[in-house]
């Protein structure tokens, strides 16, 4: 007994070591659906599982979560290439049809949190966001963005700062076969069906609610401002790069432009350039610049609609401002909350129309006679600008082609050169 007490005395007297805290680890998984009918009609079941010991926030809207019970899938989510048994061929990816949707605010309400230990899943069609036709066999991936940036969102304490910061979680490849489309209710026109002819400045296909006189003129107001920004980016920072002795990447605009798109490449062979007009002979640094000039152009063909009426009427699109519709060029509809911003800033109707143009894939025609340039479309890898810099760092790709890297960029730039309403 007196053993006992002195052992229990010297215990006492040890400091005390805190539990070792884990940051969340969050697992995503594909599998096939149990039911024969899905498993053969291109559907995929998704689980997310956090198996760390703490509190996991992921973007709801980066997952079928967000649309549960809706045919319409939100943003890129799935990577989908077409599987041939050939040997060291490369096959392009399935690109993405549907609608990309998120908030532009920072809200709370965006995340899915996953508690320690808990795992949720879902079933969804790949068919028809991806075009996804009876007879293909095919290799499915799934990422998302995850993570708690405290840059944005001013909630929670610098513990959990400290434990989660902003990151890309992927999921295991699955290999499906598609033998039929989705039976009944749960199929829908390919969004190619019906859309031949590109839509004529104004017009909307069949069924999309019509926008009233004062939001048409105020979304004119906003495009003019959403040009002006990209046109902007493009001009007055390239040029403030190269001039007037050649590229200089210790320069104010260079640090800029490196921080949403990584540090300009230089061509092979070149030491210095003159001018920026080297970003038109293709690469990387061609595609962002492309890209920008055909955001500034796009207005000009642009058509809206107005409202977001959510067919499951959980009102789920109430933070959103606006939707690309991408499988009708250059229409973009407009949620209620996108009337609640300022009409130019950072969150802004204007910000919001240069995000939703970059959506669109078009060519860029040239007036001295070169070949017009393919602009491919971007995506949502994730949103707001510390996610942007964070793929400027990670991934110039992923930079390249996430679409506020070009809103943020094109933001900073007009605050830099003092663009009026910045």
């Amino acid at each position: 007994m007196k053993k006992a007490h002195h052992l229990l005395a010297l215990f006492s007297l040890l400091p005390l070591v805190p539990l070792a805290h884990s940051t969340p680890n969050l697992v995503a998984t594909l599998s096939t659906p149990t039911d024969p009918i899905q498993a053969a009609s291109g559907y995929v079941t998704l689980t997310l599982a956090n198996t760390g010991d703490s509190v996991a926030h992921v973007f709801s809207y980066s997952t079928p979560f967000f649309n549960s019970n809706d045919p319409r899938l939100a943003g890129d989510q799935f990577k989908i290439t077409p599987y041939f048994p050939t040997p060291d061929r490369q096959f392009p990816r399935v690109p993405y049809s549907g609608e990309t949707v998120g908030p532009l605010q920072s809200q709370a309400s965006s995340f899915l949190l996953l508690q320690p230990g808990q795992s949720m899943s879902v079933t969804v069609s790949l068919y028809p966001d991806y075009q996804i036709k009876a007879g293909q066999h095919l290799l499915v991936t799934f990422s998302m963005m995850t993570g708690w940036p405290p840059e944005v969102f001013d909630v929670g304490s610098p513990a959990d700062f400290a434990l989660e910061t902003l990151h890309e979680v992927k999921s295991n490849t699955l290999d499906i076969t598609v033998s039929q489309k989705p039976p009944g209710s749960l199929a829908r026109a390919d969004a190619s069906e019906g859309t031949s002819r590109t839509l004529l400045p104004g017009e909307l296909p069949p069924g999309y609610p019509r926008c009233t006189e004062d939001q048409l003129t105020a979304l004119d107001f906003a495009s003019d401002q959403a040009s002006q920004l990209a046109r902007n980016a493009y001009g007055k920072s390239y040029a403030y790069m190269f001039a007037p002795h050649g590229y200089d990447p210790a320069s104010a605009q260079s640090q800029l432009y490196k921080n949403y798109f990584g540090a300009y490449a230089l061509p092979i062979g070149s030491q210095m350039m003159k001018t920026h007009n080297d970003f038109n002979s293709g690469g990387l640094d061609g595609r962002i610049a492309m890209t920008l000039r055909a955001i500034s152009i796009r207005r000009s063909s642009a058509s809206y609609t107005c409202g977001c009426d959510d067919p499951t009427g959980q009102d789920r699109y109430k933070l959103t401002v606006a939707t690309a519709q991408q499988m009708h060029p250059y229409l973009v509809q407009i949620c209620p909350k996108f009337w609640t911003l300022q009409r130019t800033g950072k969150a802004s109707q204007a910000g919001t129309l240069l995000h939703e143009f970059s959506h669109f894939m078009d060519t860029f025609s040239f007036n001295d006679g070169r070949v017009p340039y393919p602009v491919p479309a971007t995506a949502d890898h994730g949103y707001y600008s510390p996610a942007a810099k964070r793929f400027a760092l990670q991934s110039r790709d992923k930079a390249a082609s996430n679409a506020d890297n070009y809103l943020y960029y094109a933001i900073d730039a007009a605050i830099a050169t003092q663009l009026p309403g910045y």
